[in-house]
């Protein structure tokens, strides 16, 4: 049932609804290492705009995988499963996983987005999201960076400034269609 899951290895894990912390609480009282990305985000309470953290994934987080542990998991109240191919869970991406990260620990506005299948790829060139890589889409004259989850088809955007957007040299035969894209992309801005 568990597959060949390599120790450390990080796992995302879905929850039920509006439990995603006490459920982190949960596997960190069984000496599991979570990550639960949060960002800010206003919500209307009795005509108020709050400024609340929401969990950036809703019904989600990730944990690192235990071989020796691995059936606590599933008993913490409020997991519905560990995202994987049937009933084998399967590795979160670890470049996608430290870009998420680099994300929310910048403080930079962002928020989910739908999964991207494909897009123009760039490379940030600097700030604090500096060498990430994402895929460029623009909207309503702003231009964002989409980081994929691609294990859970979930994505994050975050609005970035067009001085901060490098190329990213692609050797599958579509370099010129992209960069030729990127450049028709930016090139509206002005």
């Amino acid at each position: 049932m568990w597959g060949t899951l390599s120790e450390g290895a990080w796992v995302a894990i879905q929850v039920q609804c509006r439990m995603e912390q006490q459920v982190c609480v949960g596997l960190q009282e069984r000496s599991y290492e979570t990550f639960l990305p949060l960002v800010a985000r206003y919500h209307r309470h009795k005509g108020e705009s709050i400024l609340q953290e929401s969990p950036l994934f809703a019904g989600y987080l990730f944990c690192r995988w235990s071989n020796t542990k691995r059936h606590l998991i599933v008993q913490v109240p409020g997991v519905r499963r560990i995202v994987g191919a049937g009933n084998t869970p399967l590795p979160v991406d670890d470049t996608e996983l430290a870009a998420i990260r680099t994300i929310v620990n910048s403080k930079l506005l962002s928020r989910p987005w739908r999964f991207l299948h494909e897009g123009n790829r760039v490379r940030i060139s600097g700030g604090p999201l500096r060498g990430m890589e994402a895929i460029l889409v623009a909207l309503a004259g702003d231009r964002y960076a989409v980081v994929n989850i691609t294990l859970m088809r979930r994505a994050v955007a975050v609005k970035i400034h067009p001085s901060l957007i490098g190329s990213i040299d692609i050797h599958d035969g579509r370099d010129d269609n992209l960069h030729a894209n990127r450049r028709e992309m930016l090139g509206s801005m002005s």
